[in-house]
């Protein structure tokens, strides 16, 4: 038999065994060695000193349930408490506040509910605190402003309320404060610019209110600042350029009003910068061309005016770039053919004018391109016919004129292709049939004319048609039926009718929506040359139109959902690789 133990040791194994009993140990996914006589570091998820005092305790995602108990306070040794992904509930227990020798405390991810232990302020050597995605409620303990080793606090994901406290601006070794998605009030504490190793502060999903502190120029190691979703006023404070660490700013949807500081050009370590969702107003600073390692820019849904600076061709390593639903005028800049980097551009909804930039067509790396609702004139550029990796690129609702270019039957990539509401004219490029990928062409309200080429029946992917409103003419080639994956295609207003022999029939029947007209019984090609008449005359038991079922609708409802979510994951991911190389400390 081994020596006994002491008393402190029993003492452990009591509060090991209060744990058991409160979080239904029989039930936990692995509980070799709990309730034995084994010596404690013998217990799963446990480590211990040489004298047998507990170290540290360690059973994230073991399926634990109920509550914590009081008793893990006599753990006076533990360094380590690591209790997150399971199934806890209840409260955090004052009594906690005796472990003065914990270093790392981790719930996050359990059913936790009530206030922030006061008591807790004696750990004075935590380091780690996590107690994210739970249900804590309260205010932030101004108390805990003393825990002056603490270097990462993780609040996130609770309903927690109450004001910012300035005491905390004593935590002289916080690098990491997490206190998004709560219900938190109230000003930026002014203090908080004196947290001298402060280098990610994530507050997004708030109520906060007020400006900008000037004062948080001075925060020199910040990386990270993430103010987002709140409803924070005033102005971007030029003083902000001083944030010589700063490498990704987020402060979209709030209120903020007022110019785009020229001054930030200063800020060279800059990759990421949200500012959509606000009030800004005031021209596009031709000086941020000088941000050389700024990946993505979003700056939609304000009221910002004037031209698109040439002096942004510089941007050597821009990767996504929003402007949508501003006031912005002007000349599409043919410099900015120079960004090689660039793989989202959105300019939708504002005021554009000039033609569409040839030089756009060395765009190497562009995969989104969204120019709709402006006042773009002119022809479509032969040269973009060499966009390779191009998926998207919707420039309706613009001024478009001449004809569909050949050459961009070589967009191996296009997936979507939106030219409605133009002034295009000519006839539809038989080379477009070699777009393999294409899944969505909407060529409606233009002022096109000819018959739908047959290698069209080779866009075996495509699942949205839509060419009504033109001047085509002409009988529906046989080929379409090879199009399996089509679910709506709407050919009215135009001359062009589908064919009345029941292999075409068949097929139309199995598209979800279609709007059009079926070729007048006994018709000869000299009667489709005149397709309007044709058209108008058709008996309306032969219209080639049907409505889906609501089944059907319902369906194509959901893969429209699933491909505007797969868009939407693409661009999110653009700003996630900043986060993802900030927090693996690269």
């Amino acid at each position: 038999m081994g020596s006994p133990e002491s008393e402190t040791v029993q003492r452990d194994r009591a509060a090991l065994v209060a744990l058991y009993e409160a979080t239904d140990g029989a039930s936990w996914d692995d509980s070799t060695g709990w309730l034995s006589d084994a010596p404690l570091g013998d217990w799963y998820g446990i480590t211990t000193d040489t004298d047998g005092r507990v170290l540290e305790l360690a059973l994230a995602g073991n399926n634990l349930t109920g509550s914590l108990p009081a008793e893990l306070g006599h753990l006076t040794n533990l360094q380590v408490l690591e209790l997150a992904g399971n199934s806890l509930d209840g409260a955090l227990p004052a009594a906690w506040g005796r472990l003065g020798s914990l270093e790392v405390l981790e719930l996050a991810g359990n059913h936790l509910s009530g206030p922030l232990p006061t008591a807790w302020d004696r750990l004075r050597r935590l380091d780690v605190l996590d107690l994210s995605r739970n249900s804590l409620s309260g205010v932030l303990p101004a108390e805990w402003g003393q825990l002056d080793n603490l270097g990462v606090l993780n609040l996130s994901d609770n309903s927690l309320t109450g004001p910012l406290p300035a005491a905390w601006s004593r935590l002289g070794n916080l690098t990491v404060l997490n206190l998004s998605d709560n219900g938190l009030v109230g000003p930026l504490p002014a203090e908080w610019g004196h947290l001298p190793n402060l280098e990610v502060l994530l507050l997004f999903g708030n109520r906060l209110s007020g400006s900008l502190p000037v004062e948080w120029g001075d925060l020199s190691h910040i990386r990270v600042l993430n103010l987002s979703d709140n409803n924070l006023q005033g102005v971007l404070p030029a003083q902000w350029s001083r944030l010589g660490s700063l490498a990704g700013l987020d402060l979209s949807d709030n209120n903020l009003r007022g110019v785009l500081p020229a001054e930030w050009r200063t800020l060279g370590r800059l990759e990421g910068l949200w500012l959509h969702g606000n009030n800004l107003r005031g021209l596009l600073p031709a000086e941020w061309g000088e941000l050389g390692r700024l990946e993505s820019l979003w700056l939609h849904g304000n009221n910002l005016g004037g031209p698109l600076p040439a002096a942004w061709s510089h941007l050597s390593n821009l990767a996504s770039l929003s402007l949508r639903g501003n006031n912005l005028r002007g000349v599409l800049p043919a410099e900015w053919g120079r960004l090689g980097k660039l793989e989202m551009l959105n300019l939708r909804g504002n005021n554009l004018q000039g033609p569409l930039p040839p030089e756009w067509g060395q765009l190497d790396s562009l995969g989104i391109l969204n120019l709709a609702g402006n006042n773009v004139a002119g022809s479509l550029p032969a040269e973009w016919g060499a966009l390779n990796g191009l998926r998207l690129l919707n420039l309706a609702r613009n001024r478009l004129t001449r004809s569909l270019p050949a050459e961009w039957g070589r967009l191996a990539s296009l997936g979507v292709l939106n030219l409605a509401d133009n002034s295009l004219r000519g006839p539809l490029p038989a080379e477009w049939g070699q777009l393999g990928n294409l899944e969505r062409l909407d060529l409606a309200r233009n002022r096109l004319t000819g018959p739908l080429p047959a290698e069209w029946g080779q866009l075996s992917r495509l699942m949205e048609l839509d060419l009504a409103h033109n001047r085509l003419a002409g009988s529906l080639p046989s080929s379409l039926t090879g199009l399996r994956a089509l679910g709506r295609f709407y050919f009215d207003n135009t001359g062009l009718c589908a064919p009345l022999d029941d292999a075409f029939q068949g097929w139309l029947q199995n598209v979800l929506s279609v709007r059009g007209a079926n070729c007048a019984p006994g018709a000869t090609e000299q009667r489709l040359a005149q397709p309007e008449r044709a058209t108008m005359e058709a008996p309306a038991s032969e219209a080639a139109e049907h409505t889906a079922t609501p089944a059907e609708l319902t369906a194509l409802r959901a893969e429209l959902q699933r491909d505007i979510g797969t868009l939407r994951a693409e661009l999110r991911a653009l700003e996630l690789r900043l986060l993802r190389r900030l927090d693996a400390g690269s």
